[in-house]
């Protein structure tokens, strides 16, 4: 499953903003799985507003970073991002992973 542009969500400037309940209540559990790791991974925490941004896609590649170095094996399974759009598309294999 992955979410559309301007289906499930819309970009404004930098960020990405959910359009559809489902796109938004899944950016939403993204942030918060991410601030879970926040202190431990060594990140500022992101705000939990369903709006994906720079910040969420340098927690994603933090997290994966350091998933990776304790867990090689894992590495193949997920591709970090490079934009919050691609988190977008994605939402919902980056909060299964």
């Amino acid at each position: 499953m992955s979410f559309e542009a301007n289906k499930d969500w819309v970009q404004q400037g930098d960020a990405i903003k959910g359009k559809s309940g489902e796109a938004t209540a899944t950016f939403r559990g993204i942030q918060a799985d991410l601030n879970y790791f926040a202190e431990k991974v060594g990140f500022e925490v992101v705000k939990v507003d369903g709006w994906l941004g720079p910040k969420t896609v340098t927690a994603i590649n933090q997290v994966y970073k350091a998933v990776v170095a304790a867990k090689p094996m894992l590495a193949g399974t997920l591709v970090p991002p490079t934009s919050p759009d691609l988190v977008a598309n994605m939402a919902p294999m980056y909060r299964a992973w």
